[in-house]
């Protein structure tokens, strides 16, 4: 169970960490702008990694899709005056879809701008086209379709055949290769030759700063700005070891250097002109600006580095955080599980108290109900047998004036008192202290009715009822007598003995 949660923590952190990737790649188009007439530039937050462009049967729709793209809705139309009529953009499908509609039948070209990071649609006459531009021209198929063979060579001669603009790409493949005093060169005679695209104001702004010059860096930065509206922009990264390419870098910028600016455009912009009057007086010192560039690919590498290690801190916090829960959570959970034990052994000890008391109070109540029980037994019983001993009194006292006979009488009564007192030793040792006292009380008693039976021997014993009840009582056979009873019952049992005393008390 524990095993599948950290599968399953591990999957939604990797979708998480997959949902921001592709929210991070996710591109956005913000703003479309057609300039000059025969130009469409598609501003993007990111340049999209792949996009697809085509042209329609007709040639008079250009299409670009790219894929997993979102649109602002300001950039969904754009109404032009000029050989491009309108643009329509919208999503189908996760899939953002530029339409460009033209007015005539064109063919188009559209690259990336990697400092502006934006999409240059571009419209021509493949009729009309000079020889310079029908090289530029597939120079630019080529970029689009990223086949860089020969690439290089292509947009020398371009150049050389007058296009300008060949220069300012020229110049992006150059720095991403090192060959800083090239790349600076051509950007320097595009600029000269009339160049309009945008990032070559960002471009030569990279390449003055690695030579240090921040005045021309900040100035090129405001053209840059005031051309695309961007404050900042993201440079081209270059190598890191600059010393490797400087042989090649010299020897190609020799070879710009001698291109005939002649043959390129008349046109020149009037916001260059600070840069063309010292262009061609400008020395590199390749120490500086070796030292410059790598200052610069540090300070990308910094950067870069700063950023995956936030990512990284931001992943490790997030799964530090879910276990930290996932722990608590099991924490709890057993601290639950324990109260719930704890409770439910007190609870348990508790109700074995409760019976353990209802059971004594139980016992008590019993003993109390069943003592007042039996002492009422108690009581009846000795008023029915002070009714039998009363009885049995009577026929004893008949049957003495039957017998008349003193002797027996005095001898029967001997051997009462032995039997008594053979029964009450004999009880004596199971019997407690208090008994033992009662015992002793009844040894007198009987002491004193020897006694009483001596006393008698000289008398002769009444015949009537009433004389024969007070001889008894002087005998201390009452009713309430308990060993006078005891001694009744054991004779109505033993017949036997019952039958001797007949005898003896016959005359």
């Amino acid at each position: 169970m524990i095993k599948t949660k950290k599968i399953l923590s591990f999957h939604c952190i990797l979708i998480f960490v997959l949902n921001i990737s592709l929210a991070l790649a996710q591109p956005t188009l913000y703003k479309i702008e057609i300039n000059p007439l025969n130009r469409v530039l598609l501003y993007f937050d990111k340049l999209p990694a792949d996009y697809i462009s085509k042209l329609s049967l007709d040639k008079k729709k250009i299409t670009i899709s790219v894929s997993n793209c979102k649109i602002i809705d300001s950039a969904k139309r754009v109404k032009g005056t000029g050989i491009i009529q309108d643009i329509y953009a919208n999503l189908n499908k996760n899939q953002a879809e530029i339409n460009i509609f033209l007015k005539d039948k064109r063919g188009y070209t559209a690259v990336p701008l990697p400092y502006s990071q934006a999409l240059m649609i571009e419209c021509f006459q493949w009729d009309n086209l000079t020889n310079g531009e029908d090289v530029y021209r597939e120079a630019l198929l080529a970029i689009e379709d990223k086949i860089y063979i020969g690439l290089q060579d292509s947009l020398l001669k371009a150049a050389s055949l007058g296009e300008s603009n060949s220069l300012t790409f020229l110049s992006f493949y150059l720095l991403q290769k090192g060959y800083l005093k090239s790349s600076q060169k051509a950007l320097t005679l595009a600029s000269e030759g009339g160049s309009k695209i945008p990032d070559l104001y960002a471009a030569l702004s990279q390449t003055y700063k690695l030579l240090g010059d921040e005045k021309k860096t900040n100035h090129l930065n405001t053209l840059f700005y005031d051309a695309t509206g961007l404050l900042s922009f993201n440079e081209i990264a270059i190598p890191d070891d600059l010393s490797k390419v400087n042989i090649a870098d010299d020897s190609l910028f020799q070879i710009i250097n001698n291109l005939n600016i002649a043959n390129l455009g008349q046109s020149q912009s009037d916001s260059l002109s600070l840069f063309l009057r010292d262009s061609a007086k400008v020395e590199i010192d390749t120490s500086a600006a070796l030292s410059k560039a790598e200052e610069g690919s540090s300070s990308s590498w910094v950067s870069d580095f700063l950023l995956y290690f936030i990512i990284l801190f931001f992943l490790m916090v997030i799964f530090v955080i879910s276990s930290y829960l996932k722990w608590r959570k099991q924490q709890l959970q057993k601290k639950k599980k324990q109260e719930t034990k704890t409770t439910q052994f007190a609870q348990d000890f508790e109700k074995a108290k409760n019976r353990k008391s209802q059971g004594a109070l139980v016992d008590k109540i019993i003993t109390e109900d069943s003592s007042p029980s039996q002492e009422k037994v108690s009581e009846k019983s000795k008023e029915t047998q002070g009714i039998n001993l009363e009885d049995k009194l009577e026929k004893i006292a008949q049957k003495l004036v039957e017998s008349k006979k003193q002797s027996l009488l005095a001898s029967d009564a001997k051997q009462e008192i032995e039997t008594i007192s053979t029964i009450k030793e004999s009880e004596k040792e199971r019997v407690p202290p208090k008994v033992e006292l009662a015992l002793h009380l009844l040894k007198e008693q009987q002491r004193l009715k020897q006694q009483s039976i001596a006393s008698l021997k000289e008398e002769s014993l009444a015949e009537s009822r009433e004389k024969l009840i007070e001889v008894a009582k002087k005998l201390k056979l009452e009713k309430n007598s308990v060993e006078t009873q005891q001694k009744l019952e054991e004779l109505k049992k033993n017949q036997q003995s019952f039958s001797k005393l007949k005898d003896k008390f016959s005359v």
